[in-house]
């Protein structure tokens, strides 16, 4: 069944691709982007982790690559694809230029054509320590025929930057859009207004905690920061921020304060006693947009005839590993909620009421496969616990995209929801145009796939959580995208996983 007018655009595309090469499905309602790859075409220009810079039909496919692209855990390989005329027995051997150990990147076997008319070479490309984020380097492919080797064509690798992430990291200024690799050296704390998103072209390593939990108020007056993307809690008897999701403040009942409502995430949040109700359930299971899952904040509790504090706490943040190849979790990930303050005063009867809690925020993983003994975690916390006590947050969410059957044995709270992945035994080689691709994800969803960018097509994953799809392939590089939803965007990176599928008749 073919779900048309998916490829909705918001505010036009950026096109990375060249149209004769991939087949582009309509636009969709609106939308100006109907030859574009769905992995591609993002707002701001940046394809996700799995995405090219570009791929042209032409003498070499791709003209241009990523550093580290192919040299993940686990990650398929670069392939690249000439177009000639290639004797069977043809051998490739591809180096960067000016190498003086002429390391061969090729993982073999190169693929010949049965007509010759193309040869595919499967390359893994390092991560070079030297080549600063936007310096250029060459790689240099040579084939042989079975009379001598020569050089056939050149290949340009962008330099992207490696960062060990340690100490207080600004969201809004600190990160890259994509790194060849991610590691940490101390515990990290993310703060800022944008989600802490961290995308790499190889593994992912964390060995430190990294921290975007929402945070109790300072002073108890004073509503609760909330973590990198999320909602602050509300000022003593004030509404914690963000839209629907900010727990109700509580009131004045006779002389005394009534507790404040938690922030709402994944569920509600719960009411304050005898006071403010719990912040509605806001956001998508699936965190599409991811933007909008930070954690809300808790409500502040109302005042009392005596006391000051009662503020509450801050929504957790929002975190993104993805990587192309594997993310090893070896310490604590969390983007829980801030507690709500305690009330005070010196008696009961005309005490402040205590602030809501703030709820959890949001978490996803994407990668070839996830290791380690950490944990994830993004809960909602408690109101504060004195006089009327303030109610407490709602957990957030968390998604895993693994590329098997089965989730890590990573510790998770929340339970966390599958999202669409291939499997890590997709072929990146084929010789059939019929093609057969096995997707995981959470049982019995339906989810979606398209390729180059064409119409969606529903792939519902049985009780196990397995799919299938049939792609018919063209001669050259293929891009299947498996994607979260019927209703997703696929402007979103967080909306799709791709991979290229090289056909060679």
């Amino acid at each position: 069944m073919f779900l048309g007018g998916w490829l909705v655009a918001s505010g036009g595309c950026n096109c990375l691709i060249d149209a004769d090469k991939y087949r582009g499905g309509p636009s969709g309602d609106g939308g100006d982007c109907g030859d574009c790859d769905a992995a591609d075409n993002l707002p701001d220009g940046t394809a996700p982790p799995d995405g090219r810079i570009e791929s042209d039909a032409g003498p070499v496919e791709p003209s241009s690559a990523r550093e580290g692209e192919g040299s993940g855990t686990g990650a398929p390989p670069v392939v690249i694809v000439l177009r000639d005329h290639f004797e069977p027995e043809s051998t490739a051997r591809v180096v960067r230029a000016g190498d003086a150990t002429q390391t061969d990147l090729v993982a073999p076997p190169v693929v010949v054509a049965t007509d010759g008319s193309m040869l595919a070479i499967p390359i893994r490309i390092p991560v070079y320590e030297d080549l600063a984020e936007g310096e250029m380097a060459t790689l240099q492919i040579f084939v042989d025929q079975g009379s001598g080797e020569g050089l056939a064509e050149n290949l340009q690798v962008e330099g992207l930057e490696e960062v060990d992430l340690a100490g207080a990291v600004d969201t809004t200024t600190d990160l890259r859009p994509l790194y060849s690799r991610i590691t940490t050296s101390a515990n990290v704390t993310f703060a800022g207004a944008s989600p802490a998103i961290l995308r790499s072209t190889t593994d992912i390593t964390v060995t430190n905690a990294l921290n975007g939990n929402g945070r109790q108020s300072a002073d108890g007056m004073a509503g609760g920061t909330p973590g990198a993307g999320g909602c602050r809690g509300g000022n003593v008897h004030v509404a914690g921020q963000c839209s629907i999701g900010g727990g109700e403040p509580g009131g004045t009942e006779v002389t005394t304060g009534t507790g404040g409502g938690g922030g709402g995430h994944a569920t509600d949040g719960f009411g304050g006693a005898s006071g403010g109700d719990g912040g509605q359930m806001t956001g998508s299971e699936f965190l599409v947009p991811l933007d909008e899952e930070g954690g809300n904040g808790g409500g502040g509790g109302g005042d009392g005839t005596t006391g000051m504090n009662g503020a509450g706490g801050g929504g957790g943040g929002v975190i993104e590993l993805s990587a192309v190849g594997r993310v090893r979790i070896a310490a604590v990930v969390s983007a829980n909620g801030g507690a709500g303050t305690d009330a005070d005063g010196l008696v009961a009867a005309s005490a402040e009421g205590s602030g809501g809690g703030g709820s959890g925020g949001g978490i996803l993983i994407r990668a070839i496969s996830v290791t380690g003994a950490g944990s994830l975690s993004a809960t909602g916390a408690d109101g504060g616990m004195t006089f009327n006590v303030g109610g407490a947050g709602a957990d957030g969410r968390i998604r895993i995209d693994v590329a098997s059957a089965s989730l890590p044995g990573v510790a998770v709270d929340p339970t966390p929801i599958r999202g669409p992945h291939w499997a890590d035994d997709t072929e990146s080689i084929v010789r059939d145009s019929d093609f057969t691709a096995t997707l995981y994800g959470e049982p019995s969803r339906t989810f979606a796939a398209n390729i180059d960018g064409g119409n969606p097509v529903a792939v519902t994953t049985n009780g196990s959580g397995v799919g299938t799809h049939q792609f018919t392939l063209e001669p050259g590089h293929n891009r299947i995208c498996a994607i979260v939803s019927p209703t997703a965007i696929l402007t979103l990176p967080e909306a799709v996983r791709c991979m290229d599928v090289t056909y060679v008749p």
